[in-house]
This record gives C-alpha cells, structure tokens and sequence, in this order.
C-alpha cells in the first residue's frame, strides 16, 4: 500500500497531520507492508499555490506517484468524487496528530 497524508512541516513521520488536504504545505507518502512503514518521501505540494481547482491537481500529483490510499482530514466534494472515480480509498482523519500514531489507529 502506498498512501499520502497531507502535513505543514516536514518533520519525517512526527510531521503533524495538516488542517486541510490541498492546500497542505507538503504531503508524505508512506510504503506500508503489512502493516509496517516501510519507506516514505516527504515533498512539497505544488496544488496549495493553485487560484482554483488544487484538490485535482493534488490527487493528479500524488497519483503519478503511486498513491492509492489517501488519509485526510478534510476532502471537498468535487475531489472526493474524483478520488472515487481514480479508484483510490480514502480515510477521513483528525488532524493535529503525529502521522504515526495516525498509522497506528488506521491501520
């Protein structure tokens, strides 16, 4: 499983979860096998400076990535469609937490 987590600071996998999804400074993107953290990449998110539509564009980014599980706090409906359509699963999480401990409770 590869999945995204959208955060503010990098700060490897104590990165605090972002308040929102596209318009996060950054994302981290996580390689989980069985269960465990196998890898992961932090990089900044090009969609937050975009005037309309950086929801597409930010699941367009992070599935050229080989995302295919995104957790996040809070997904408009627009993108919340299209991750549907992409065939992503998605994960509604509280934001304000270490992505970790979030790993823990979701997986």
């Amino acid at each position: 499983m590869r999945l995204a987590v959208p955060i503010d600071e990098d700060k490897g996998l104590d990165s605090i979860v972002s308040n929102v999804f596209a318009r996060a400074n950054k994302f981290i993107i996580i390689d989980l096998v069985d269960h465990d953290i196998k890898d992961y990449e932090i990089f900044d998110n090009e969609a937050k400076t975009f005037p309309h539509g950086a929801g597409p564009v930010a699941i367009k980014i992070l599935i050229d990535r080989g995302v295919d599980t995104i957790l996040a706090p809070e997904i408009g409906l627009g993108t919340r469609e299209l991750i549907k359509e992409k065939g992503l699963k998605l994960y509604l999480i509280k934001p304000g937490k270490k992505v970790s401990e979030v790993i823990k409770e979701v997986f």
